[in-house]
Parts: C-alpha cells; sequence; structure tokens
C-alpha cells in the first residue's frame, strides 16, 4: 500500500508556528485553521532542526469520512462510487490518506521529536474554525488499511518520542 502514497510523500513538508509552538498541520485535523493563524510557515530543511513539533491527530474513521466527502463535495464526485475506486487501489488524496503517512513525509525533513496529540488540541491553540462544512455527510465503512495504522497511532496520543521510533513501530501496520 505504501507506494501509492509516493506522489504524497514527495510533496512539500510545511509546519507551523503558532505562537513559538511548532505544529505539523495535516489535511482533515484542523490544517486550514493552522494555515491561517500561523505566525510563520516553515518548509522542508528550514525544519530539519527544529527541536520539538506537535502534531494533531484525529479519530481515523471519522477523518476518513470528513476528507473523503470532502474531496467529493469539491471535484463533484459521488462518494460511494470513489469509496469503491479507493478499496481498488485507484484513487487516493492527501484529504484521507493515513495520517501515518503524513509522519512519514514529515520524517523526509524533521528527525526530532514529536508530541501526538488528540484532536481536541486545536481549541488549545485557537479559537478560530475555519473551513466549516458545506455538505451533507455520507457516512461509509473505510477501508481497513486506512485505519489499522492510525488506531495503533492513537494509542501514542499524549506521549512524546522521537519522530524514528513511531515511523519504526508502526511501519509494517501501514504494509
Amino acid at each position: 500500500m505504501l507506494k501509492h502514497w509516493q506522489q504524497i510523500l514527495n510533496t512539500d513538508c510545511e509546519v507551523v508556528v503558532v505562537n513559538q509552538q511548532n505544529i505539523f498541520p495535516i489535511f482533515r485535523n484542523g490544517y486550514t485553521t493552522l494555515i491561517d493563524i500561523a505566525d510563520k510557515k516553515l518548509l522542508n530543511s528550514e525544519i530539519t532542526n527544529l527541536q520539538q513539533m506537535d502534531v494533531l491527530l484525529r479519530d481515523p474513521r471519522e477523518r476518513f469520512n470528513s476528507g473523503l466527502n470532502q474531496v467529493c463535495y469539491t471535484e463533484k464526485l459521488d462518494v460511494i462510487e470513489t469509496l469503491h475506486k479507493i478499496e481498488k487501489g485507484e484513487f487516493i488524496d492527501r484529504h484521507f490518506s493515513p495520517q501515518y503517512v503524513w509522519l512519514m513525509q514529515l520524517y523526509r525533513h524533521y528527525k526530532g521529536n514529536v508530541t501526538l496529540r488528540p484532536f481536541k488540541y486545536i481549541s488549545d491553540i485557537t479559537s478560530v474554525h475555519l473551513n466549516p462544512r458545506e455538505y451533507e455527510m455520507v457516512e461509509v465503512e473505510p477501508p481497513t488499511a486506512f485505519l489499522d495504522v492510525d488506531y495503533a497511532l492513537m494509542q501514542e496520543i499524549g506521549n512524546t518520542l522521537p519522530l524514528e521510533t513511531i515511523i519504526k513501530r508502526y511501519k509494517n501496520v501501514l504494509s
């Protein structure tokens, strides 16, 4: 499955600084809000020497549904038909890719410690909520391959660990 995510792994890696706090924003985890309120945005090699990073993790099932529905709304696609394409490996998108894939992208440029935080932590960062949903959600059952690695990651919420430890610990869950 990992080979399908190469196009995402090869994109620019962006980190925001909000009130002197380094945050790695992930699509459907407050990304738009974090980008908008950022005091500073750092890309690729600019993040290499940071000492600490916070990452917000969202419930994988909720995030997959939110991301799938957002992509389908934006691209005017049918949710069920798109889900079938995803299940066959014919369609991928950053909006619903596993959060672990995002951490792998971060790892290309940053080798330091990360603190995994629950999605609700965003309310400790800001009261702003941008990009509210403008459509009716269609709930689907996400493919387990999209959920398993992220549910394993969720067990680490509250922990501060070297990113390398996280990557190595969960790499086999994704395959």
